[in-house]
């Protein structure tokens, strides 16, 4: 039965200090040994003191094709756990019965910190399954292996839950640890290898028994017959976070997340590496666990509280904002509930490019045309082969922001302005609102999103009949924020390098759109807007050209097939 969730607002509860009942390593083969082998130690010139900061150069790239991806599962890892409470059984005997362990769930680290996260996440956010398995007085408790049939099991191909990496990104952790723990990073980076702690927990009456992964060891304050966690030091790369909303979701999520962890653990340390998009660690920081609900700033949130919005169409009902000289009212959302509504068909008014040094081309040169080997017959799938990883190195990011889409517009509003002109007015245009499509998709998924992600701020001019609306931006974001992208944002690009007969080997410049202006009736209301576009079907009719065929983008997807 779920409780409610009210039980858990207020400030985090803590748990009770875990008693270490012994270890094991992982080696890189997957293979377990009943020893310290892997146990790393935290090098001495990266020991902090509390909330020390220290400025540092690591590059977490160099090296990065000497490393052993993490090939391992949830399946994988409870197997190990398995292990190692058969070979110390005798010692984990509860004292009232010889067959009965002395735990009342059997469980990994990563499932007690699901469930401990679930309170203050978006129920769109958190979706478990668990297998459990009553055996001799205790409960096991793992993912759920997935197989289709008996013979897949048969032929080995039975998997649980699978761990992706990111192929560079996924790395980076690994590559920090190994400078964390005096590693040569020219070295080769074996992540499958780790050492994990045993830990009993005890919850009320219930007694827990999981095991943990851990990262670095802090030798000058570690003892080898250990029985807590209190030597150890977590290690945590993430990168820079200069935007707002990027801000809030670190410290609502990331930061969540790092707390159950550690409280799980028992493990009181978190060294922090600040990385730059390029993977560059500047910055070493040294947290405490006991602090991270404070640097939350009280964004964990349970309950209701944690979302707002729910998947199905089914929207909440705000309050009604009072309208003052900059607000507008919050209409109640019970307009919404039901079914998608529908729009009239948009019309093309015209288009324009704009190149990989971010300007205008009043001309059709940036269109791109979808291959005809991609493209499937209605309601059917095409097997196909594609890496996005290939050439990779070769793409220049994506550099431009809001600000400059918006004046691209413009630029194309000022070359057409003759055309555009309302009947019966010199200076007014056909819209009554000009603006992006971005902002009005923000706007029609409001109903349906969490408040927190609906945090938009816009500007509005009215100039002759006209309302101009686009992002609010900053200075800071619109001169420095020009960052690199990294590699899981550049797969959407490589997809449609493949999906328009471009040669994966050559140079992507993500910089380059073909947008086309379009005019949207919504009652008595004209909208002006522009949208990119990603390829056109030149197959259609004739008469059906103005619809731009999008294709579908794989985020986060190594390989299409």
């Amino acid at each position: 039965m779920v409780r409610s969730t009210s039980l858990f607002k207020g400030g985090p509860c803590t748990l009770e200090v875990p008693e270490v009942l012994g270890s094991y390593s992982v080696d890189s083969e997957k293979k377990v040994r009943f020893d310290d082998s892997a146990m790393s130690v935290l090098s001495e010139k990266y020991i902090l003191q509390e909330n020390e900061h220290m400025q540092v150069r690591l590059d977490l790239n160099r090296g990065k094709h000497q490393y052993r991806e993490f090939t391992t599962t949830t399946t994988d890892i409870f197997r190990q756990f398995l292990q190692w409470i058969l070979k110390n059984q005798k010692e984990l005997t509860a004292e009232s019965s010889p067959n009965k362990l002395m735990a009342d769930f059997v469980v990994a680290r990563t499932i007690l910190k699901r469930i401990m996260e679930a309170p203050y996440v978006s129920s769109m956010n958190f979706g478990i399954m668990l297998f459990a398995q009553y055996f001799k007085g205790s409960i096991y408790i793992d993912f759920p292996v997935h197989g289709d049939d008996d013979e897949e099991e048969e032929d080995g191909e039975e998997e649980g839950e699978v761990i992706e990496v990111d192929p560079i990104l996924g790395v980076y952790g690994h590559k920090f640890e190994q400078y964390m723990t005096g590693g040569d990073p020219n070295e080769v980076v074996h992540c499958n290898s780790e050492f994990r702690c045993v830990l009993k927990q005890h919850l009320s009456e219930l007694t827990l028994l999981y095991h943990t992964s851990t990262d670095a060891v802090d030798q000058t304050c570690h003892q080898d017959d250990f029985k807590d966690m209190s030597s150890f030091v977590s290690l945590k790369a993430c990168i820079e976070r200069t935007i707002p909303h990027k801000q809030r979701n670190f410290r609502k999520y990331s930061l969540c997340g790092w707390w159950c962890e550690s409280q799980l653990s028992g493990i009181p340390r978190v060294l922090k590496g600040t990385r730059s998009y390029d993977g560059i660690v500047h910055t070493l920081e040294m947290l405490q666990t006991a602090d991270l609900p404070d640097l939350a700033e009280g964004s964990w949130r349970a309950g209701r509280d944690a979302w707002r919005g729910e998947p199905g169409w089914e929207a909440e009902r705000p309050e009604t904002e009072l309208v003052d000289g900059n607000h507008l009212m919050v209409r109640s959302t019970d307009l919404y509930q039901g079914g998608p509504r529908t729009l009239e068909i948009p019309h093309v008014l015209g288009s324009y490019s704009v190149d990989k040094e971010l300007k205008v081309k009043f001309d059709d040169s940036l269109m791109s045309v979808l291959s005809k080997e991609y493209i499937p017959r209605r309601n059917r799938c095409l097997q196909v082969e594609l890496d996005l990883n290939r050439g990779w190195h070769r793409v220049n990011g994506f550099t431009g922001t809001s600000a400059e889409s918006y004046r691209q517009f413009l630029q194309w509003i000022l070359k057409n302005q003759k055309k555009l002109k309302a009947e019966g007015s010199s200076d007014k245009l056909v819209a009554d609102f000009v603006c992006s499509r971005g902002i009005l998709k923000n706007i029609m998924q409001a109903p349906y999103a969490r408040f927190e992600r609906m945090n938009l701020t816009v500007l509005a001019q009215y100039f002759k009949g006209s309302v101009y609306v686009a992002y609010q931006y900053e200075v800071e974001e619109e001169e420095k924020g020009k960052e690199k992208c990294c590699l899981i944002e550049i797969y959407g690009h490589k997809f449609e390098q493949y999906m328009t007969g471009g040669d994966p080997d050559q140079v992507v410049e993500c910089n380059c759109q073909f947008r086309c202006v379009v005019k949207q009736h919504l009652n008595e209301i004209t909208l002006m807007y522009s949208a990119n576009t990603h390829a056109i079907d030149q197959s259609l009719p004739p008469r059906e050209l103005h619809g731009h065929e999008q294709l579908c983008v794989a985020e986060g997807s190594q390989r299409i097939h």
